[in-house]
C-alpha cells in the first residue's frame, strides 16, 4: 500500500514538473515565432487538456476500481494543484469560466448521489477558484498567500470528491486522510516552488532580452534590433516582393554640443531627438519604426518602397520636426539640425545590409554637402 502510494506520488510529481516546464518553454518563445503568437491559446488548451484528463482518471478510478480507493487517490491532489496553478495564472474571466465549465459537468455525471453535501462542496470549490483567480497576482508575490489559497482549494477538492463518492459500498482504507494531506503538501510544494523559480527565471530572461534590444538612453530599439528587423524585411521582400525604405539620420555638429554644454546636455538632446523621431514615425503615411544606431545616428525603416518625391517629403518631415525643437533649459539659441540619407531595397541587392549601406553612403554625401541636408536615392535635395 505504502509502496503503491509512493510510486504514484513520484509519477505525479514528474508529470507536474513536465507540465510546468512546458508552460515555461512556451512563455520563453519570442516574436515572430508561431508559438509566441499562439502562446495564450496553447496554455489554455494545455490546462483544459490536463484537467479533463485528471477528471477522466477520477471517473475511471471511481467507477472501475473503487476497491482500491485510497491507494491511488493521489491524483485528487494532482487535480487540486493543477486547478490552483491554472486559475492563478489565468488573466481573463472566460478562462476561469472555462475551468468551472469543466468541473460542473464532471460533478453532475460522476456523483453517486445528489445530497446537499455534494452541491455545498461544489460551491465551495467554485468559490475557491474565484478567489484564486482574483488574488492570482498575490499568490505569485507571496508564498504565504499561495500556500494558504492552495490549502483551501485542495481541501475543497478533496471534500467534493469525498462527498461525491460516499455510498454504502465505499470504505476508507487505513491512513486515507494522512495520504491525502501528505500528497497535497508534497505536490503543492513542488508546484508552487518550481513555478516560482521558473517565473523568476522568465522575468530575468525577459529583462536581459529587453536590455539587449532597447537602447537605455533613448528607449529606442538599438542597432542589434535594427539589424534583425532588416533581416526580416529583406526576407519578406524576397518572398513577397514587398519593398521598404531605409532612412539614416545624423545630428549635425553633435560633438560641439557636448563640448559646449556637457555630455549630460548631449544626452538630453539625443533623448529629445529620439522622442521627436518616434512622434514623426507615428504620424507618417506608412508604417515606420525608429532606431538608435549608435552615437548621434538614428535609423528609420519604413514599410513602403518610396519614389523620389515621397522619400523627400518623408525625410523633410523628419528634418523639420527636429529643426523645430527647442532646449530652453540649456540655451534658447540652441537649434538642432540633422542630415539624412535614404535608400530603397532593390532586386539587385545581395544582402539585407545593402539598402542600409546605400543609405549610409547617401548620409555621408549629405554631410559633405554642408549638413542640414537630405540625399535621397538618385539625387540630392536640400
Amino acid at each position: 500500500m505504502v509502496g503503491s502510494f509512493i510510486v504514484v506520488l513520484l509519477t505525479n510529481v514528474t508529470v507536474l514538473l513536465g507540465i510546468i516546464a512546458f508552460v515555461y518553454w512556451v512563455d520563453l518563445q519570442a516574436a515572430p515565432s508561431r508559438v509566441f503568437r499562439w502562446r495564450r491559446p496553447i496554455k489554455v488548451a494545455l490546462g483544459v487538456a490536463v484537467l479533463t484528463y485528471l477528471y477522466a482518471e477520477s471517473w475511471v478510478n471511481g467507477n472501475l476500481g473503487p476497491q482500491v480507493f485510497g491507494y491511488h487517490w493521489v491524483y485528487i491532489n494532482m487535480l487540486a494543484v493543477i486547478l490552483f496553478l491554472v486559475v492563478t495564472r489565468s488573466r481573463r474571466w472566460w478562462e476561469l469560466a472555462l475551468v468551472d465549465v469543466i468541473i460542473c459537468p464532471y460533478v453532475v455525471v460522476s456523483t453517486n448521489h445528489t445530497g446537499p453535501e455534494v452541491w455545498i462542496s461544489l460551491l465551495l470549490l467554485l468559490g475557491c477558484t474565484a478567489i484564486d483567480f482574483a488574488w492570482g497576482e498575490w499568490t505569485q508575490k507571496s508564498r504565504f498567500v499561495a500556500y494558504a489559497f492552495l490549502a483551501f482549494t485542495g481541501a475543497a477538492a478533496v471534500m467534493l470528491n469525498q462527498a461525491m463518492s460516499v455510498n454504502e459500498s465505499f470504505v476508507l482504507v487505513p491512513g486515507f486522510w494522512l495520504r491525502q494531506w501528505l500528497g497535497l503538501i508534497i505536490l503543492g510544494a513542488v508546484g508552487v516552488e518550481y513555478t516560482s523559480t521558473l517565473s523568476l527565471a522568465l522575468i530575468r530572461n525577459r529583462k536581459m532580452a529587453h536590455d539587449a534590444r532597447i537602447d537605455g538612453l533613448t528607449q529606442l530599439e538599438n542597432f542589434n534590433a535594427f539589424n534583425r528587423s532588416m533581416e526580416r524585411h529583406y526576407a519578406h521582400f524576397l518572398e513577397q516582393h514587398h519593398g521598404y525604405a531605409v532612412f539614416e539620420l545624423d545630428v549635425d555638429w553633435f560633438k560641439s554640443i557636448n563640448d559646449t554644454y556637457g555630455h549630460l546636455a548631449g544626452n538630453r538632446v539625443l533623448s529629445a531627438v529620439a522622442h521627436e523621431l518616434v512622434e514623426c514615425t507615428h504620424g507618417a503615411p506608412w508604417p515606420a519604426t525608429a532606431y538608435r544606431l549608435g552615437g548621434e545616428e538614428f535609423g528609420v525603416i519604413m514599410d513602403a518602397e518610396l519614389d523620389h518625391d515621397q522619400a523627400y517629403k518623408v525625410a523633410d518631415h523628419f528634418k523639420e520636426c527636429v529643426a523645430h525643437m527647442r532646449f530652453s533649459e540649456l540655451d534658447t539659441q540652441l537649434h538642432i539640425t540633422v542630415s539624412i540619407g535614404q535608400a530603397n531595397v532593390h532586386n539587385e541587392h545581395y544582402s539585407f545590409n545593402d539598402a542600409y549601406k546605400q543609405a549610409d553612403r547617401n548620409l555621408y554625401v549629405a554631410k559633405q554637402n554642408g549638413r542640414n541636408c537630405i540625399r535621397i536615392e538618385g539625387g540630392v535635395a536640400n
